[in-house]
Formats: structure tokens, C-alpha cells, sequence
């Protein structure tokens, strides 16, 4: 899935660990279907990523003063390959996971302007 998180000025950032200035995190909605397994399993969600070495909370990205922050309906932040968003199948083996995610500033300084890119896989466990 690719996420587009829109335009921002790089001024917009002003300290370590905060969104842009007047930034709404993207809402981000994942079906789960599974099958061959009980329904009603209790599972887990985690995303893997190389963390931002000044951030490590956050995903890295192409721009060393952005990282990606993911977080769950509750706002707790899901850092990378730790945080986990529990969840638990329905009687059709199926679910859908919610999370938020946005750039933030990992260092505190203005980033180079232009566009950034990360990656991260998102992995589903038994709890």
C-alpha cells in the first residue's frame, strides 16, 4: 500500500517527535481474511522497518529530519517492529485493523525540501 501524505512546508516542522504545524495524521484501514486457522483467533499486528536512528519511534525515511509515525486508535505510538496492535478475528476469520500514521520531524531541524519514501511490512502473529 502507498500512503500519500500530502503537501507541507518544511517550516512546518519545529520540534523533534511533532507533525508539521496544523498536520491531520492519514487514517489508514487494513481488511485482514484468513483462513485454515480458528475464527476468533487473537492476533497481532506489527509493522517492520528500519527504525530513524534519531527517532527510534519512528520509521525511517529517504530524508535523514523525517520519520513515519504509526500509531493506534488510542494514539499510543507503534514503533517499528516492537509495537504491536492487537486484534481478534470474527467468525468469518476476518478483520479490519485501523492506524494512523504521519511524518514527523526526528531531528528538530527544517528537512530538505521535497518528496521523502519509506518502507515498512506490515506483519500479522498469533498473540
Amino acid at each position: 500500500m502507498t500512503v500519500d501524505f500530502g503537501s507541507f512546508m518544511s517550516g512546518e516542522f519545529k520540534n523533534k517527535g511533532q507533525m508539521p504545524t496544523g498536520y491531520t495524521p492519514k487514517t489508514i484501514t487494513v481488511p485482514i481474511k484468513c483462513n485454515g486457522m480458528d475464527a476468533n483467533a487473537s492476533l497481532t499486528l506489527r509493522f517492520q522497518a528500519e527504525a530513524s536512528t534519531d527517532e527510534p519511534a519512528a520509521i525511517k525515511t529517504s530524508n535523514d529530519d523525517v520519520g513515519v509515525q504509526i500509531t493506534d486508535d488510542s494514539g499510543k505510538v507503534i514503533e517499528p517492529n516492537s509495537g504491536l496492535i492487537p486484534f481478534q478475528l470474527d467468525d468469518n476469520m476476518q478483520a479490519t485493523v485501523t492506524f494512523h500514521a504521519a511524518p514527523i520531524s526526528t531531528t528538530g531541524n527544517a528537512p530538505a525540501e521535497g518528496t521523502f519514501s519509506a518502507t515498512a511490512y506490515i506483519r500479522v502473529d498469533f498473540a
